[in-house]
């Protein structure tokens, strides 16, 4: 990724950044936030505000309903650190050994 689109990806996260509700989405929306590095921004960012249990539940429900892979799921409870995403992070831990998905759950759970 070259410097300019990398500055562009950056302004564009921190531009709609209004909500940690609008950061989830965008990890969610964009395949987990894997299409353009815009998850460790928003990661970054998430952990700016104050944990929100509706960010969790948002998160837990994709991640149950397949939409979000574990890692991104545990990346995503450990950056909100709201107490609802406890259950699910320690559940990603257990069960998606050697996915690297435990890289995430365990600092989830220790947030």
């Amino acid at each position: 990724m070259s410097q300019l689109t990398s500055r562009f990806e950056e302004s564009r996260v921190r531009a709609m950044s209004g909500s940690p509700l609008e950061l989830v989405e965008i990890v969610l929306a964009e395949v987990n936030g894997t299409a353009t590095g815009a998850w460790k921004l928003a990661l970054l960012e998430l952990k700016t505000f104050a944990p929100d249990a509706e960010c969790a539940a948002r998160v837990v429900r994709a991640y149950e309903s397949g939409r979000c892979e574990p890692w991104c799921a545990a990346a995503l409870l450990g950056a909100i650190g709201h107490p609802d995403g406890y259950a699910t992070a320690l559940s990603i831990l257990w069960s998606a050994p050697g996915s690297l998905a435990e890289s995430y759950a365990g600092p989830a759970l220790a947030r």
